[in-house]
């Protein structure tokens, strides 16, 4: 599913451990975390853009795809709570991180 629309939430990690083995030739990391965000619109409408990070979900790099999938899950939650006030993200998940065991 493409995420990327205006006022969608999304996830974003570049340090997973698939970009960590590629970087350094192996896997360097014992954990990794993935940032939750909102597409938002530029100043000139014609683009999106990531807000700031609203919420992180984290874990060790052996639990990659569960990390994922939370994030996927998350997302999903905040997309159907019409989460418009950015503020308002800690409220609804109690929490500014989601560790994944």
């Amino acid at each position: 599913m493409d995420r990327k629309q205006d006022g969608k939430y999304d996830y974003s990690g570049a340090w997973t451990a698939t970009s960590v083995s590629a970087f350094y030739g192996r896997t360097k990391l014992t954990s990794i975390s993935v940032g939750i965000f909102k597409w938002i619109p530029t100043w000139d409408g014609k683009r999106l853009r990531k807000t700031a990070v609203v919420h992180r979900v984290r874990g060790p790099v052996a639990a990659e795809t569960r990390i994922k999938s939370e994030a996927e899950r998350i997302c999903d939650l905040l997309d159907a709570r019409d989460v418009t006030d950015l503020r308002n993200v800690d409220e609804v998940m109690g929490r500014k991180t989601t560790t994944v065991k």
